[in-house]
This record gives structure tokens, C-alpha cells and sequence, in this order.
């Protein structure tokens, strides 16, 4: 069965982080200009795939017609990997609660096909609880990639959480990969 493709939705900026176009050996990605010591971005622009042992170690679960759960998404390099085994039944569900990263991984995923389901929020315990997001710290963690939900700071922005077991998902789901940072930790 054909699914819909998933609404375009916009995502509220904290500050005016600067972004490009890149070519890389993998073809172009979105990704940041303002951290040239991010590990991620720079990973993607030499062709590498950042975290390659986690998405290699989660693909013989990977199933046509199921889902994969990608929480904590950042520029969306494991999602379009996992989008490749789920066939046209599947789906790849990515969440993602930075919204400059959000924004990336958006505007990576493009006309995907099947569709990435994209989720921007925090995920979390419950749905539709309000958290603070915290302004990337580029001078201290160098990446984009460590951005999080911090209690205890004043926010940048404010990310509404949502719980895995509300995503509502039609197909099994194969695999959750999640990469996070933040109050799900303390």
C-alpha cells in the first residue's frame, strides 16, 4: 500500500545559523558552515558515513515493509541510509529535536521515496510536553550534532516532546536507533 508523503512543516529557527549545499563524494548534503570542527558535518563532506558501525549493525533487522525509528536524526545521513531497505511498504520514522538540525535533515530528505516521516520534537516519557531547547554552544561542543534539551538553562527555543509509543506507526518496527543528548540522560 502507497502512503502519503508526510506535510512539509515550518520549523521555528533559534538563531540565524548559517547552512549550504555541500558536493560531497556521496553526492550534495545540507549541512552547517559555522562548525568547521563539527565531526558529523565534516564526516559527510569526505564521503565518510558518521556512525557507520551503529546503521551497519542495525541493517540485518531492517525489513521491506516495516519501520526504522531514527531518534536524534541530526542531518539525516542514517535516515536516507535506513530509507534504502524499507521498501515501498516501509517507512523511516526520524525525530529531531534541534531545529536547525530538523531543518537539515528536512530539506536532505527532499523527494524521498518512500517518504521519511519527519518528527520535530523532543522525544521524551510523554507527548505534549513543552521543553527547552538549548542554543547550540558552537565555541564549547564544536558540532551542531551536541545540541539538547536542558531543564536547567534559559531556552532558545521551546521543542514539544512526543513519546515513542505515540507515533503511531502502520508497520512493525524493525529498528530504533537513538542518538540524543540532554534531560533524557539525567
Amino acid at each position: 500500500a502507497s502512503r502519503s508523503r508526510p506535510e512539509r512543516c515550518e520549523l521555528p529557527m533559534m538563531r540565524d545559523w548559517k547552512f549550504a549545499k555541500i558536493k560531497t563524494p556521496q553526492g550534495p548534503w545540507w549541512l552547517p558552515t559555522e562548525a568547521p570542527q563539527c565531526v558529523v558535518a565534516n564526516c559527510m563532506k569526505t564521503g565518510g558515513f558518521y556512525d557507520s558501525d551503529v546503521a551497519q549493525s542495525l541493517r540485518p533487522y531492517i525489513k521491506p515493509g516495516t519501520a526504522v525509528i531514527d531518534v536524534g536524526c541530526c542531518y539525516g545521513q542514517m535516515s536516507v541510509f535506513f530509507n534504502s531497505f524499507v521498501g515501498e511498504t516501509g517507512m523511516v520514522v526520524a525525530v529531531e529535536a534541534s531545529p536547525f538540525n530538523a531543518k537539515l535533515a528536512q530539506m536532505n530528505f527532499g523527494p524521498s521515496c518512500p517518504p521519511i516521516q519527519l518528527h520535530h520534537r523532543a522525544a521524551f516519557s510523554r507527548s505534549g510536553v513543552r521543553l527547552p531547547y538549548a542554543e547550540h554552544d558552537i565555541e564549547r561542543n564544536k558540532s551542531f550534532a551536541c545540541g539538547h534539551i536542558n531543564l536547567r538553562v534559559p531556552p532558545a527555543a521551546v521543542v514539544e516532546s512526543v513519546a515513542i509509543d505515540d507515533l503511531a506507526i502502520p508497520v512493525p518496527v524493525s529498528a530504533i536507533k537513538v542518538d540524543v543528548q540532554g534531560c533524557d540522560l539525567h
